[in-house]
């Protein structure tokens, strides 16, 4: 009579009862079903299959939390594979601790890492450094602020879609240039000096992009009596902080992008007792260069204030 040993045993049990595997063919069919912002990240703790899989989805669309990014930077460094994965990627310059000097060229080595990378947000922080306490409307001093653009020098993706809070400028302006795919333009910052867009550079660029969510100010690069200005098809378009000529120029300056116009958002800032340019005005001003304009949007803020 021949008695197993128990290493022997172990290993027979395994075979016998291990788990059915699904092959990559069918998993992946399966795991296109679940939207990667749903990802749980228990599922790559099922089994080495399931990981290699499941990261496949999980680092798809990223949205960094709050005061992590630098844990994603380490991430995606030690991990190039993943960060070959990511194709949609939204964070704030916000870290878990005081800024140090290399923080933010750590940010830009991360980035050039991203060679997949599609759809990118990158927005300012709640946060401010010294006490962590939320507090909206002042400028914080994390990594990425409004005037590090050059995190994005040198980086290997195409960008479709880019929604950023630098400042506009000359740096954003070339940088725009270089990315021939963008359709989706989206700008919080604010403008530094005169920038004149002319074509050949990121006024080109312009031209092609269907969804637009800009000020008035990125208009006025183009320069007075340019022929050729940006023809989208959705269009965000930001009139607060600006006096009331300000915004009547800027409404007559949507009469030169309205040939595609479907939909159109606008924004007002307006007081209760200063000067103020009547809606049924603006719209007097371009209406009728609109004619495939089927949605529109105002939103007026009433400024208390003042008052």
């Amino acid at each position: 009579m021949t008695i197993s040993s128990p290493t022997r045993a172990h290993s027979l049990a395994s075979m016998m009862f291990k788990p059915p595997c699904l092959p990559p063919e069918l998993l992946l069919p399966i795991f296109r079903f679940i939207h990667p912002s749903n990802f749980d990240y228990d599922l790559c703790l099922v089994s080495h299959t399931f990981r290699a899989n499941a990261e496949t989805h999980l680092y798809k669309y990223v949205s960094v939390p709050e005061k992590r990014l630098l844990y994603f930077c380490r991430t995606m460094v030690a991990r190039p594979d993943l960060a070959r994965r990511v194709q949609r990627l939204a964070f704030t310059g916000a870290v878990h601790r005081e800024p140090e000097p290399g923080d933010t060229e750590l940010v830009a080595g991360m980035m050039k890492l991203l060679v997949n990378l599609k759809d990118l947000c990158i927005s300012s922080s709640i946060y401010r450094p010294e006490t962590g306490v939320r507090e909206p409307g002042r400028e914080r001093e994390w990594p990425v602020n409004r005037d590090d653009v050059r995190i994005l020098y040198d980086c290997p993706f195409r960008l479709e879609r880019l929604d950023c809070m630098f400042t506009w400028g000359e740096p954003l302006a070339r940088w725009l240039a270089t990315q021939p795919q963008l359709v989706a333009f989206e700008h919080d910052g604010y403008p530094r000096g005169q920038v004149r867009l002319e074509s050949g550079d990121a006024a080109t660029l312009m031209m092609q992009c269907s969804y637009l969510r800009i000020t008035p100010y990125i208009l006025e690069c183009f320069g007075e009596g340019r022929e050729n200005k940006p023809q989208p098809v959705a269009l965000r378009f930001d009139m607060r902080f600006i006096t009331v000529q300000q915004e009547f120029n800027a409404a007559r300056s949507l009469g030169d992008m309205c040939q595609n116009l479907k939909c159109l958002t606008l924004t007002r800032q307006i007081s209760t007792t200063g000067e103020y340019l009547s809606t049924s005005r603006i719209l007097r001003s371009f209406g009728e260069k609109a004619p495939k304009l089927t949605c529109l949007a105002i939103y007026e803020n009433i400024d208390y204030v003042s008052s």
